[in-house]
């Protein structure tokens, strides 16, 4: 089954840059954010992005990806009873609706065949893109087996290698990756993080009924069993205990919530503890945060550990979690997660003590030097797209 949602702004004309983009579904994750920044800040130069997922829910992006006037394309999700069906829908989708510059999957293992179906329908730039450092799933018997072919097609069928960091590039892609692999950084929109305004950091506080001496400390992400939020309950759980005065703040949703949310009304920390759920106001969030925390148990290159650096806040992070997210403004802290808490609970009173104060300048010189900033770094998506502004306005 194929379906599909597009914008009475989508041009009829065939000359437009169109990139079709296959995620699971477009939801706030950290790939999906990434691929909304991009979008956002290259649709001035004429690009447009489709997108093909494998859900018939609304997801959270979908409305703004019809506003700037793009499409999305519903499609079965992959199934290994019945991979033809998943490659033919593939291909409708391309036949149908295109032409595309390119394909540009985000899927992990099932890329392979994604891949394979851009080819066969001639589709000049295939990019294969990691964005993790370990498979989701059990790594039983067929899994193996499945990912050793997986990872065979990727690289038969795609043609352009990148990947968020250089390990979860050379997880999903091996030694090719180190050999023709690109890095491309999770960039943000820097702006939205420096420029919030403290009226507004001070109303937030208000809303939230959060004191003027209490120590926040906030976590943002899926609330699912990787990024550890029961680790995060456990400390607060200690905070409490030795009197501490803080307020922790839990910034997404997921499927563990209504069990979060019971574990910390069990363990009397409902007055302490927040879920404020899925917000688009996450710079506003960050910006009313004293600390961050992130104690996942493996990440590929987290965007809100970089969101949580262009505010400038400091970040105590689990020592599973890549050091290339650090970007070198000696904000960010590596703690071991596989002992006790108490190492992060001392962490945590430490960095209350010690403050941390970090120049805007130097957010910004550390932000374009490691292409962090999506409106400095145009051009690297432009090298992505195999693009240069001459060729944009001859196709157009």
């Amino acid at each position: 089954m194929v379906r599909n949602l597009s914008s009475d702004k989508v041009s009829n004309n065939r000359q437009d840059i169109r990139i079709l983009h296959v995620v699971d579904r477009m939801n706030r994750g950290g790939a999906e954010t990434m691929i909304m920044n991009i979008y956002r800040n290259i649709n001035y130069m004429s690009f447009n992005f489709d997108f093909i997922t494998f859900t018939d829910k609304e997801s959270d992006y979908d409305k703004e990806i019809l506003k700037l006037g793009g499409r999305i394309f519903y499609v079965k999700p992959f199934s290994l009873l019945n991979p033809l069906r998943f490659i033919e829908d593939l291909r409708q989708v391309i036949q149908k609706n295109g032409p595309f510059h390119a394909v540009h999957a985000h899927t992990l293992f099932n890329i392979g065949l994604i891949a394979l179906a851009a080819r066969k329908e001639k589709i000049k730039l295939r990019i294969a893109h990691a964005h993790s450092t370990r498979d989701t799933l059990n790594d039983n018997i067929v899994r193996k087996m499945y990912q050793r072919i997986m990872k065979h097609l990727i690289i038969r069928n795609a043609n352009s290698l990148i990947a968020c960091g250089k390990e979860a590039g050379v997880f999903l892609f091996g030694k090719e990756f180190e050999r023709k692999g690109m890095i491309v950084p999770n960039a943000v929109d820097l702006d939205k993080y420096l420029t919030v305004s403290s009226d507004d950091i001070t109303n937030l506080k208000k809303k939230l009924e959060i004191g003027e001496n209490i120590f926040i400390i906030g976590q943002v992400g899926t609330l699912n069993e990787i990024k550890n939020y029961h680790y995060s309950i456990s400390i607060a759980q200690r905070l409490k205990n030795i009197g501490f005065e803080f307020c922790m703040i839990f910034v997404g949703d997921g499927d563990l919530r209504k069990n979060l949310e019971l574990e910390v009304e069990e363990k009397g920390l409902s007055s302490y503890v927040r879920f404020v759920g899925l917000r688009n106001d996450v710079p506003l969030f960050l910006n009313i945060f004293d600390l961050f925390i992130m104690p996942s148990l493996y990440e590929g290159l987290p965007l809100a550990l970089i969101e949580a650096q262009a505010t400038g806040i400091p970040c105590i992070v689990s020592s599973k979690v890549t050091s290339e997210a650090d970007i070198g403004l000696g904000l960010v802290e590596f703690v071991n997660i596989d002992q006790n808490h108490e190492e992060w609970v001392e962490r945590i009173l430490a960095k209350k003590t010690d403050g941390c104060i970090i120049d805007v300048k130097d957010i910004k010189s550390k932000f374009r030097i490691n292409k962090y900033d999506i409106k400095s770094n145009s051009d690297l998506y432009l090298d992505l797209y195999k693009l240069r502004r001459i060729e944009i306005e001859r196709l157009l």
